[in-house]
């Protein structure tokens, strides 16, 4: 695909109707740990890009320019309660690669109001 020839909102919206982005649902938090390569903590933009590359992949979008503007349109567009949604997923997956990497959680630092509202994963 060229990138001038790119429509950006009509794959954006795409994307959040084949990945379930209108509304927050829980997601297996072990399984998108397992699909970050990263060495350092994920963001909640990462988390977003965590749930969309596959989908682009899915609808033959490959190319990482392209998928990242995506995202960023998909995130400028969310509501706050949307976005709080994935920055309580980024803090799932961190506290996840943590107990794997057998870090010390600083719990001192996560955000409380968004594990109230989303819910906590224990393991």
């Amino acid at each position: 695909m060229a990138h001038n020839n790119v429509n950006i909102p009509t794959i954006a919206h795409r994307v959040i109707i084949i990945a379930g982005l209108y509304r927050p649902i829980f997601r297996n938090t072990e399984e998108l740990a397992n699909n970050y390569n990263g060495n350092n903590n994920i963001s909640r933009f990462g988390a977003l890009l965590l749930i969309i590359i596959p989908v682009c992949n899915s609808i033959n979008i490959y190319g990482r320019n392209i998928i990242r503007r995506v995202a960023k349109y998909i995130w400028r567009n969310f509501s706050i309660y949307q976005r709080g949604f994935f920055i309580n997923l980024a803090n799932r997956i961190n506290r996840y690669l943590a107990r794997q990497r057998g870090q010390i959680i600083d719990y001192s630092r996560q955000n409380v109001a968004n594990d109230m509202l989303y819910g906590y994963d224990f393991h």
